[in-house]
């Protein structure tokens, strides 16, 4: 028979007890867990913080009894105005818990550290199913929409054909108005690290949503982008545009027609000399 010494610690970790009950309390008889919880209740007692985490992750079952003196010390809390966050990892003591119904009354989490934060955190009641769960959640949103908002101010600083600059635009500020809601959700519901983390989502927000408000007169401005090809068909206008010269000569001429080749004059054969053996005709006289 175990004795109820080894049947639970209790301790203190950032501001609030901790109570883990161990595998040997399913052991104890009934009369002893009576006792040791009257036990754990004079040392919660003593404690500044009515607030405290029962952490059950050494369990793999847990038998009725078990389950009457958490509930005694849950009552206990209450009186006080205190809260309680319980620790589980094992399917077959959360499936206890949920035939009892107290999965709808209690905060479960798995881990310590999410217990500690649940106490901690603003907003997280009694009664949620997880504790710092929506500060971590709306952190991590926020990071995104800061990214999303960070590429499209690259886009619209670098002018990448892909995105235009009206879409940039609309995109940096659609992204930086959810990183700063997000942010300050985190802030609100969160504690600890991700708190911090929603604060410094909302300065990147705030900040990213500065600079694009700041762009827009400036890319407003600027004439759109031309494609190389139609710069090259308007400096060939240009161009024609600038000899008008060269274009009243076009006009004259007309089409062009098939060129005639030059015509050359030759000097005439000279007389060929009369022959020695004829006579020259005797020249007739006048009467």
């Amino acid at each position: 028979m175990s004795s109820p010494e080894t049947a639970y610690r209790f301790e203190n970790e950032g501001g609030h007890a901790v109570i883990t009950l161990l595998p040997n309390l399913n052991d104890v008889p009934w009369a002893d867990i009576e006792r040791i919880g009257s036990d754990i209740l004079v040392k919660f007692g003593t404690s500044k913080s009515p607030t405290f985490v029962v952490d059950l992750s050494s369990l793999n079952y847990m038998g009725s009894a078990m389950v009457a003196l958490i509930v005694r010390l849950w009552k206990s809390s209450k009186e006080r105005n205190g809260r309680m966050v319980v620790v589980n990892q094992d399917e077959m003591v959360l499936e206890v818990l949920k035939l009892a119904g107290l999965n709808k009354v209690w905060t479960i989490v798995d881990s310590r550290g999410l217990a500690i934060q649940a106490l901690g955190g603003r907003g997280n009641l009694v009664g949620e199913d997880s504790g710092g769960g929506g500060g971590w959640i709306a952190g991590i949103l926020g990071l995104i929409s800061v990214g999303v908002s960070g590429f499209a101010l690259y886009a619209l600083l670098n002018k990448l054909p892909q995105l235009g600059t009206q879409a940039a635009v609309g995109l940096l500020l659609g992204a930086a108005a959810l990183g700063l809601i997000f942010g300050l959700v985190a802030v609100l519901k969160g504690s600890g690290v991700p708190k911090v983390l929603g604060l410094l989502v909302m300065m990147s927000a705030v900040g990213l949503g500065v600079a694009g408000v700041m762009k827009m007169p400036a890319f407003a401005n600027q004439a759109p982008v031309q494609d190389e090809g139609d710069s090259q068909e308007e400096g060939a206008a240009e161009d024609s545009k600038e000899d008008p010269a060269t274009d009243r000569t076009a006009a004259t001429l007309g089409p062009e027609s098939p060129q005639t080749p030059p015509t050359t004059t030759e000097p005439p054969a000279a007389a060929a000399p009369p022959d020695k053996g004829s006579t020259p005709a005797p020249e007739s006289k006048g009467e």
